[in-house]
């Protein structure tokens, strides 16, 4: 006795992959359309080893073809094997022909909705979807290959407090650390590696800076304003790290509370994926999670963000997410009318504050505001 699953091909393929972990299926048939013929190929390259994988042309708008195909498929089946249909992707045209066939044979046909959950239209019933895919996975869906990346989970609890002390440091004295940061471009051309061990603060009268194996201190006339013994702490201080640990950390935090299973949560941070042509691309993504769903793409912004920036958010996001997923950014400062227009017109969400008096505390509303960006559903 042998499964077989009937896959309707969509411009999604995540419901395809929920589908194949929840029925393992011995043969796939993948009836696609010419706007759909690249589109399923990595899934099946994804195909668990013993799974066959058939595929058939089919007009999305000829009823009769799709039931002749349908049909086709059932006269191949022995006797005592199991059919089963995925009709969430591909036309209603479509989906409406199969679920004719279907039903004239009394299969299972199953859709799989935005909201995370499974209609039987066998049984009338709908339940939550208990399968998941991986961020990998998501990676491998979209014919991505990954190059680097490290996990959320990983960051040290020192490196999170390292963090919130620059945090505070940039918050209490501004200026200072705003002409520390312009002296670090200017004069030492924004490498770690050409810091001196020290070094006086242009402007600010007295004002010294200690580098230290990577620890650091900042001194004004003896009074101590900044210091921190981690070795990673003037890489989190001068290249602009300190916000991406708060805010990965925090992500993080979320995705747990989100699960049954702490070791179900996957959040990755300064995420590298492999060029088409195979080369590599560096700094592609701050933060990718996932809410089983699709993919929700994290860039953290402590400075400056132009529209550039909006621009290649919505690439990374077509290209490494789909339509489907999230693209969203994160701002310590407030964004401009005009930058908070552009992120609209892309569909790229946004988190920042609404006045720069607000951004103190403006991150702890985080966790919240990424519980409606899930919960948020597009019509289709």
């Amino acid at each position: 006795m042998a499964g077989h699953q009937i896959i309707l091909i969509g411009s999604r393929m995540e419901t395809s992959l929920i589908g194949l972990k929840e029925f393992q299926p011995d043969v796939v048939h993948l009836l696609y359309t010419e706007a759909t013929r690249d589109i399923y190929k990595p899934f099946v390259a994804m195909l668990p080893e013993g799974t066959a994988a058939l595929e058939y042309l089919i007009d999305p708008y000829e009823m009769e073809t799709v039931r002749q195909v349908c049909r086709k498929i059932r006269s191949t089946l022995a006797e005592g094997d199991i059919l089963q249909y995925n009709i969430t992707e591909g036309t209603k045209v479509a989906a409406f022909a199969a679920v004719q066939v279907a039903w004239e044979y009394n299969d299972h046909v199953v859709y799989y909705t935005q909201e995370g959950e499974r209609i039987d239209f066998t049984s009338g019933s709908r339940r939550p979807v208990t399968a998941r895919i991986s961020n990998g996975e998501f990676v491998s869906l979209f014919g991505n290959t990954l190059s680097s990346c490290k996990k959320a989970s990983d960051i040290t609890m020192s490196d999170v407090g390292a963090a919130w002390e620059v945090k505070r440091f940039i918050e209490t004295y501004q200026k200072a650390y705003q002409r520390i940061q312009h002296q670090f471009r200017t004069q030492f051309g924004g490498h770690l590696d050409k810091l001196p061990s020290s070094f006086g603060v242009d402007r600010e009268r007295g004002m010294t800076v200690k580098v230290d194996d990577g620890a650091m201190e900042v001194n004004d006339r003896g009074r101590i304003l900044f210091r921190s013994d981690n070795p990673n702490a003037t890489r989190i201080f001068f290249t602009g790290r300190w916000w991406e640990v708060i805010v990965s950390n925090i992500v993080y935090k979320w995705d747990i509370a989100r699960k049954a299973r702490p070791s179900d949560s996957e959040v990755w941070r300064s995420v590298e994926f492999q060029g088409r042509s195979g080369g590599k691309v560096k700094n592609e993504l701050d933060i990718l999670v996932n809410d089983r769903r699709r993919l929700i793409l994290i860039e953290c912004k402590s400075g400056y963000i132009g529209q550039e920036n909006v621009y290649k958010l919505d690439s990374t996001r077509e290209t490494y997410g789909g339509d489907n997923s999230r693209a969203i950014l994160v701002s310590y400062y407030p964004l401009d009318p005009d930058l908070a227009q552009k992120c609209h017109d892309l569909h790229v969400y946004y988190f920042a504050p609404e006045r720069s008096s607000d951004r103190i505390d403006h991150i702890n509303r985080l966790p919240a505001w990424l519980d409606s960006i899930a919960g948020d559903i597009e019509p289709r």
